[in-house]
């Protein structure tokens, strides 16, 4: 199954690889370099880059939510959605832009966007979103807590603006940082105990007689309400405490109040003027305001997540298979099942041209810079190569992801409703990308003295010594129990399994030590295929650089005939046999180190910036082909 797909997708990419099959240029998506790009051939990039990743988004929130909406009757025109994201575009430019259009459109040019393009993706994002919020207005009832929420946004909270004077009494809690927590705790019932005793010492002269103003003036210990002698230079009914609210519903027009605990310590309140409106006085015009305005974000979520979870979306193997009349004619052969209703190849297509269309660009830029100076230069890249690297990575993000557990692995692919082969297929154009780049990064990088030099130092060190070992591998092997275990489980096993593998590695050097040969050794029990049948030799030399620096120290400070003990390396454990050690002059090296640094594969980092480099390159020119 592998095979297949990496076959279908390389044969693929030799079609839409030279998406220089220059269509007219009104039905073009993109002009890179003057050279026109079909929507066929964009298409079937996104459907390999992007298909298997976005099949459930298109599946969960586009095909579910249509089928949704016409089971109850409810239809969105064109014009609906033209408007509404006409609303959404004027909202924009009036809050980041200022009302200006033409920044606004100049923004676009920044960032390499046309506002077709923006006006068509964002018609894919709020279709859904229309449908299911006419599916939330049928027999809608207006909720109680929002007509209260409006209720007290417009009347204040409990449905009272109140005109205050008010005094402040901070709690400062002063206690070290090392203090335990009983001295904490007694420190912070000190300060409100102490705060308070301030505030009732201040409301004891406002209720002799003395003036609120005067005495807030004298002693409030907040800025506002001090230099208002009492009066806030607003008041915002939100942040206060749980009672709060209710403490000042009780207070009549110019009665003081006892202390009220609230934003960090104490406070005295004298109602100066309330204004009450009663729900039931209120509850008409906002019922009406309410049900004019329509369902809002949570009602429409009430809609869409339910069919967010509960539909299944499966894709199928044609996602990868080049269809025979090009991606707009081949709505006939399906790519996914959205609850087992078939979803065709130019459907799907058209949805990621309109939504991920300019946003994928620079990638696709990027993607046929590399192809064009690959062909250029007659570089090109094998299906084995292709699987083997697809394999390498796999293995990788298995041993550093999932402790090298695949079945871990294989379960988080379950849980995101993806298969071993469609994950494969999903890396297999990148790294078909990325392995014409790395190709070409090699053949353009120069090899000079300096280089030399320093990788001769890195290898040989200071003494100038090289070393031939032989190794040993046991893998570590384990697998996940049953159902869902818990992570203590999972590392229960894979502690066991390493355990396993170091033990069974211990036993066979045990016979070493006992006068068994080490090369017969690892013809017999070494699990590493590349070096088992040569007694475990590991080709050319020793490259401390290459192994962890614990590894590195092990090697290096064995004689020759010594071997290491068993050492943690990665999925497996190991030990090293040191064959040979002997002086080696840079000279001597010089042509071994050039040759692996003409080899030596560049970093994903160096690779993604050579491809980026490659892009600016390209003059790119988006066409009307995008967005019709």
């Amino acid at each position: 199954m592998r095979t297949m797909i990496l076959a279908l997708l390389l044969s693929i990419a030799s079609t839409h690889s030279l998406a220089m099959q220059a269509p007219a240029a009104e039905e073009a998506v993109v002009e890179l370099d003057g050279v026109c790009i079909a929507p066929d051939a964009y298409a079937s990039w996104l459907l390999l880059t992007h298909g298997e990743r976005l099949a459930r988004v298109y599946g969960a929130e586009q095909v579910a939510v249509e089928r949704a909406a016409r089971a109850v009757g409810v239809e969105l025109s064109q014009e609906e959605l033209s408007a509404q994201v006409q609303r959404d575009f004027d909202e924009r430019i009036q809050h980041a832009f200022f009302g200006n259009l033409d920044e606004w459109r100049a923004e676009f040019a920044r960032t390499g966007r046309t506002e077709a393009g923006a006006r068509r993706q964002r018609e894919i994002e709020a279709r859904p979103h229309l449908l299911a919020r006419k599916m939330a207005s049928i027999g809608r009832v207006v909720p109680e807590h929002k007509i209260v929420r409006e209720w007290e946004r417009l009347h204040g909270k409990l449905g009272r603006r109140y005109e205050l004077s008010m005094s402040f009494y901070l709690a400062e809690v002063r206690s070290s940082a090392q203090s335990d927590t009983e001295a904490r705790k007694q420190a912070q019932e000190e300060a409100w105990s102490k705060s308070k005793a301030r505030a009732l010492a201040a409301r004891a002269r406002i209720a002799a007689g003395e003036d609120f103003g005067k005495v807030a003036r004298e002693t409030s210990e907040d800025p506002d309400t001090r230099d208002g002698r009492g009066v806030p230079s607003s008041f915002r009914d939100e942040g206060w405490p749980k009672g709060f609210h209710d403490e000042l519903a009780k207070l009549a027009v110019g009665e003081l109040s006892q202390p009220l605990q609230g934003k960090g310590g104490w406070w005295l309140v004298k109602v100066r003027a309330v204004q009450a409106t009663e729900l039931e006085a209120a509850r008409p015009a906002i019922v009406a305001m309410l049900a004019e305005k329509g369902p809002e974000p949570d009602e429409v979520g009430a809609i869409l997540e339910p069919l967010h979870v509960n539909t299944k979306v499966e894709v199928l193997p044609q996602m990868w298979q080049a269809p025979s009349k090009g991606e707009q004619g081949g709505g006939d052969l399906p790519v996914m099942l959205v609850d087992g209703e078939p979803v065709g190849r130019a459907e799907y297509a058209r949805f990621l041209l309109y939504w991920q269309g300019e946003t994928a660009l620079t990638r696709f830029v990027e993607d046929w810079a590399v192809e064009r100076k690959a062909a250029a230069a007659g570089v090109s890249v094998t299906e084995a190569e292709v699987r083997a690297r697809v394999d390498e990575h796999i293995e990788t993000m298995i041993d550093e992801g999932f402790k090298r557990q695949r079945e871990g692995w294989l379960a988080f692919l379950r849980r995101a409703n993806r298969t071993e082969e469609s994950f494969r297929a999903s890396l297999a154009e990148r790294w078909r990308i990325d392995l014409l780049a790395e190709k070409l990064m090699l053949r353009e990088r120069v090899v000079d003295e300096r280089a030399l030099r320093e990788r001769y130092i890195a290898a040989y060190g200071d003494e100038g010594e090289r070393f031939e070992v032989a190794w040993i591998v046991r893998r570590i092997k384990g697998s996940l129990p049953a159902g869902e275990p818990s992570r203590e489980a999972v590392e229960a096993e894979l502690a066991r399994a390493s355990e396993a593998a170091r033990i069974e590695l211990a036993a066979l050097l045990a016979r070493a030590t006992a006068g068994e040969s080490f090369a017969d050794l690892a013809r017999e029990a070494s699990e590493d295929l590349a070096t088992r049948e040569a007694g475990g030799r590991r080709p050319g030399r020793f490259r401390a650089d290459s192994v962890p620096q614990a590894l590195a120290d092990a090697v290096l400070g064995q004689p020759v005939g010594g071997t290491t003990a068993a050492l943690s390396y990665g999925s497996a454990w190991v030990a090293f046999h040191v064959l040979e050690r002997r002086k080696v002059s840079f000279e001597e090296a010089k042509a071994e180190l050039a040759e692996e640094l003409r080899t030596e594969r560049p970093f994903l980092t160096d690779i993604g910036s050579y491809r980026n480099t490659l892009a600016r390159e390209v003059e790119v020119r988006i066409k009307p082909g995008m967005a019709r």
